[in-house]
């Protein structure tokens, strides 16, 4: 069974998500009210490798839209480093986008503006 793709927002902004040109979703900024605890949603991941679905395969197109405008981001999940049956997370700073898988990967890799 294929695993999940966790979308953190860790800007301060709300963020409208898209994944692979689908709407999947807004992620509120952090607040101090809420201890600064980052808002988040998932998708799935898909086991064929591609899709334009609203899944990420080995290649994702990951739109961030807000109020100080619009990123795209290539996400690159390579299955020999992330098996597909693994929970990913996508962590979305101000100016970048890391990926983390496992204890051995934390911070694996720093996603690359389209």
């Amino acid at each position: 069974m294929p695993g999940r793709v966790y979308i953190f927002n860790a800007t301060l902004s709300d963020i409208q998500i898209h994944i692979n040109d689908n709407h999947v979703g807004r992620l509120v900024g952090m607040d101090a009210k809420q201890h600064y605890t980052p808002s988040q949603l998932s998708a799935e991941r898909c086991k064929d490798g591609t899709t334009n679905k609203a899944q990420f395969g080995s290649t994702t197109k990951l739109d961030l839209k807000s109020e100080r405008g619009q990123v795209c981001y290539m996400v690159t999940l390579d299955t020999r480093e992330f098996p597909i049956h693994q929970d990913v997370q996508v962590y979305i700073f101000q100016h970048s986008a890391v990926i983390a898988g496992s204890k051995e990967q934390m911070l694996s890799c720093i996603i690359e503006q389209d």
